[in-house]
């Protein structure tokens, strides 16, 4: 009796997952920025795309009047699609290439293929340079990518300069300094070509930015919170001032863990300037970039002068 209840079990179909719709999954997508993944009938990953507002653009896949035949055919193997927010732009390009390198999508045949893609190379060397590569990966040293433009490796560029101040010039321009270039003079370089920083400096520099082209951002943000944290501590406001006013441009990269970057801006600021707490609240938002003039220097209430940010 319980064998043949058993086999009756065995003989039970799974019944088939639903159909589907992409109305239904597109009512309630995020219009926040991410990566998305389509996959067939079996969870083969088809396409992995990036979005400012993923609601908008994978809403373009399902339109009635779609006219391109490789949309049209991607579209009819569509069973499930997948998204992964990220918190910027930047965090959307990295991972999109580094799944498309992982799942070789049948339909990302061009950046599958990577050829003619510009990629971030990081040299080898003491002081390496980080610099836009579109030819073919012969130089010694790490790429990051690849990048779907030239434009997109341009704008990760500048924020990285901006962050970390790296080098970008050429070796036989770097050996042959005798001062700083006028990247040294408008601070995105910090000079190692006339020994303005050491070899241990210049690489806990170029750690902190493969971290980032890692998609480790919040781990860097939170060292520096750190470093900033104990010198308010120990009222070295000089020391904590630099760390602060880098924030701001880590920010551009991830936002989620600005909101401890914030918090610690918060509780050393009224402390730099002497102030009580609610006389100075407008300066010390405006300093953890909680206000959207946060690009001028906030104004101390107590002492009527502008605080150096």
């Amino acid at each position: 009796m319980a064998q043949a209840a058993g086999r009756d079990i065995a003989k039970m179909t799974v019944p088939p997952p639903p159909p589907f719709d992409p109305r239904i999954f597109l009512k309630h997508l995020t219009a926040l920025p991410g990566v998305y993944r389509m996959l067939d009938e079996r969870g083969t990953v088809l396409y992995v795309g990036k979005a400012r507002n993923l609601k908008q653009r994978v809403s373009s896949y399902f339109r009635e009047n779609q006219t391109a035949a490789k949309v049209r055919s991607l579209v009819a193997r569509i069973r499930a699609v997948e998204v992964t927010v990220t918190h910027t732009e930047v965090e959307a390009l990295i991972l999109e290439s580094t799944l498309i390198k992982q799942f070789k999508p049948r339909y990302n045949i061009l950046l599958r293929d990577d050829k003619g893609y510009p990629y971030i190379h990081v040299s080898a060397g003491a002081f390496p340079r980080m610099v836009l590569h579109s030819s073919a990966k012969r130089a010694a040293g790490r790429y990051f990518g690849p990048y779907p433009n030239a434009n997109a490796v341009h704008d990760t560029l500048n924020l990285l300069q901006k962050a970390f101040r790296l080098r970008s010039c050429e070796d036989s321009f770097f050996q042959g300094r005798s001062r700083p270039c006028l990247q040294y003079q408008i601070k995105r370089c910090t000079g190692p070509c006339v020994g303005l920083i050491d070899e241990v400096g210049y690489q806990r520099h170029l750690r902190d930015a493969i971290l980032f082209l890692e998609g480790k951002s919040g781990q860097v943000i939170d060292e520096l919170v750190l470093r900033m944290e104990r010198a308010a501590a120990m009222l070295d406001f000089e020391q904590a001032a630099p760390a602060a006013t880098k924030l701001p441009i880590y920010g551009r990269f991830s936002n989620a863990s600005m909101s401890r970057a914030r918090a610690a801006i918060l509780m050393w600021w009224p402390a730099r300037c002497g102030a009580a707490w609610p006389a100075c609240r407008f300066s010390c938002f405006v300093a953890a970039g909680c206000s959207a003039t946060r690009r001028f220097s906030p104004v101390c209430p107590r002492k009527r002068r502008l605080v150096p940010y």
